[in-house]
């Protein structure tokens, strides 16, 4: 989190980031599509990717030009397509007024949704809450599905989904 909470904790560091779980039913054959998910390049790697290259060609031999004019192409292509999202994501807190305690802004989930979930396939939320997942889910052209004991939450997602999505995709079931 780029901006936590402030802990009281005197014992500990404070937690500035959050858990994130996914769960397949084959560990050997699941949809994971990278492509969906990669970043842009942080400025400070094209800037030493290319002064690297820049700074290598002009002290090579002329038998390595073509290698390196070879390697500045795949730079090229790795610096267009982006790269892998990694485990660790700077997102700021969500901002929107929610009642729940605990909301988290959409594009917390998004990155996961398209990288884990093929389009038409389902989301399952076991502790929904204020519903950001469903939403999400749901407006990637997911299937989704939540769960929550509460039943004010529940409710909550309902409206939510209902005021945002413009139609009653929910089904309650107690």
């Amino acid at each position: 989190k780029s901006d936590p909470q402030p802990e009281s904790s005197q014992r500990r560091f404070s937690q500035t980031y959050e858990f994130f779980y996914w769960f397949v039913k084959n560990h050997t054959d699941y949809y994971f599509n990278v492509e969906a998910s990669k970043i842009a390049v942080k400025k400070n790697t094209v800037n030493r990717l290319y002064y690297k290259f820049n700074k290598s060609e002009q002290t090579a031999v002329s038998r390595m030009r073509g290698i390196i004019e070879n390697m500045e192409h795949k730079v090229d292509d790795f610096l267009m397509k982006g790269v892998n999202a990694g485990d660790l994501w700077i997102i700021p807190t969500n901002k929107d007024p929610v009642a729940h305690p605990a909301p988290y802004p959409r594009e917390l989930i998004i990155r996961p949704i398209v990288a884990c979930c093929p389009e038409g396939g389902g989301v399952l939320d076991p502790f929904c809450g204020s519903g950001t997942t469903l939403l999400t889910a749901i407006e990637l052209n997911r299937r989704a599905m939540g769960i929550d004991i509460n039943q004010e939450y529940v409710n909550l997602t309902n409206n939510r989904i209902k005021a945002e999505i413009g139609r009653a995709s929910c089904r309650e079931r107690v």
